[in-house]
């Protein structure tokens, strides 16, 4: 039982309580509706956004045909006082958990899925479900150990009340693979519709915010063994994102 105690490690990681509880809870979703001005609608856009382009690369490897990588990872958005504003008022942080699902193919192409339901924003918290397709392509994986891929990913945040959110992410990535760890650094950019339903009626017409966010993305993993990691991420854009969790290749 070798992998024992770095599965009781990631266990406690991901799992134990910490304060602030639980996800993202922090967001207060009836000061949306009250107070929905342009600043306090594109803070709360930016900071999600910044979430859901943490740890889109789980692996820079190519995987090889038909093989399967599960990951789990909690993305943190650090909310400064002067973006406290709207829903995000006197929210230092709050976090968003995800499952991602990698499948090799032949020719170094992977396809990516990732999915979560979770609790979202208070004092009634609402059950949101997040959901993503994408691919990633290896372009050089030679002999020596430099790895340089795309990724492309769609997502969607639905099922709340008041507004929902598309984004889809482009990134490129340059990265180094040593025999325990590898490491990464990921440019790209985002492109976010907000489609807000203020109404509380979500078939009604939404008002929409569009916006487009560059990116700068670094991360790590970190092999214990030959099919577990252990994965770092950080986004720095509008706001300062991180992202910490575990990955498993099944077969």
């Amino acid at each position: 039982m070798k992998l024992m105690p770095y599965i009781c490690v990631i266990f406690f990681c991901l799992f134990c309580p910490v304060d602030p509880p639980l996800f993202a809870q922090e967001i207060d979703l009836d000061k949306l509706i009250n107070d929905s001005t342009s600043t306090g609608v594109n803070n709360l856009n930016a900071s999600i956004n910044s979430v859901l382009n943490c740890s889109a690369i789980q692996s820079i490897q190519t995987l090889g045909a038909m093989r399967v990588n599960l990951a789990f990872t909690t993305a943190w958005a650090v909310v400064n006082k002067e973006q406290q504003t709207g829903a995000l008022a006197n929210t230092g942080n709050f976090n968003v958990p995800f499952f991602q699902m990698e499948i090799g193919l032949p020719y170094r192409v992977h396809v990516l899925g990732r999915a979560m339901a979770f609790k979202f924003g208070q004092p009634n918290p609402e059950n949101a479900f997040l959901w993503g397709v994408g691919i990633r392509y290896t372009m050089i994986e030679e002999a020596s150990s430099l790895r340089v891929g795309f990724l492309a990913l769609y997502q969607q945040l639905e099922r709340l009340t008041d507004f929902d959110i598309r984004m889809l992410l482009i990134q490129t990535y340059l990265g180094y693979f040593l025999p325990r760890v590898d490491f990464y650094i990921a440019p790209g950019a985002s492109r976010s519709v907000f489609n807000t339903h203020l109404d509380g009626q979500p078939d009604n017409q939404p008002g929409s915010l569009i916006e487009a966010f560059l990116r700068l993305n670094g991360g790590v993993h970190v092999y214990p063994t030959k099919r577990l990691a252990l994965t770092g991420n950080i986004v720095f854009g509008e706001y300062l994102a991180l992202g910490v969790g575990g990955s498993i290749t099944l077969f």
